[in-house]
């Protein structure tokens, strides 16, 4: 899990290491927020730019709604709050990209965890915390919150936690700083 402020990166460094992974190792990726009413809501963009900027259009078939690429990789798009029940057919996926995790219902954890079991799957998380007490935040970050605050992170074998912030953006826009600066 990646949390912190905009202007992170978080998601752009998520879309880079899934298209890598995807493209070199034959991971199947599910990308998806708790409200996506259609694929322009999705990450399906953000990961089309990736493939382009890492120069590997070729390695991939980009559909309408999903990407396809070598070794039986592919990234699918879904919304989690519209049908819960049917994250229990999202079977094979080995990693799973939750972006925006901030609104995630704790009923939406409760079913996709357990979902997400083929051999060495991982749940990515992404977020903005706004509110100490939402389910992303009292499940991934509450129970860390001393180590966190002590390193920036909390790590064990389960699960790996990390605040960042623009500091962590080696990217980060000029036009954003002058924002800062007058905020």
């Amino acid at each position: 899990c990646f949390f912190g402020g905009r202007g992170a990166a978080k998601s752009e460094e998520y879309a880079e290491k899934l298209v890598y992974f995807a493209a070199y190792h034959g991971d199947r990726v599910l990308c998806g927020r708790e409200f996506q009413n259609s694929i322009e809501e999705s990450s399906y963009a953000l990961i089309v730019a990736k493939i382009e900027k890492m120069g590997l259009r070729d390695m991939f078939d980009i559909q309408a709604t999903a990407i396809y690429g070598p070794k039986g990789s592919c990234f699918h798009f879904v919304g989690l709050s519209r049908n819960i029940e049917s994250l229990k057919s999202k079977c094979g996926y080995t990693k799973v990209w939750i972006e925006e995790a901030e609104s995630v219902k704790e009923r939406t954890w409760e079913v996709l965890i357990p979902t997400i079991r083929a051999a060495n799957s991982e749940i990515w998380i992404s977020f903005n915390p706004n509110e100490s007490e939402a389910p992303t935040y009292l499940r991934v970050i509450a129970p860390y919150i001393e180590q966190i605050a002590a390193n920036g992170f909390y790590e064990d074998e389960y699960i790996y936690v990390r605040k960042v912030s623009w500091r962590d953006n080696p990217l980060f826009p000029a036009v954003r700083r002058i924002e800062m600066a007058r905020d």
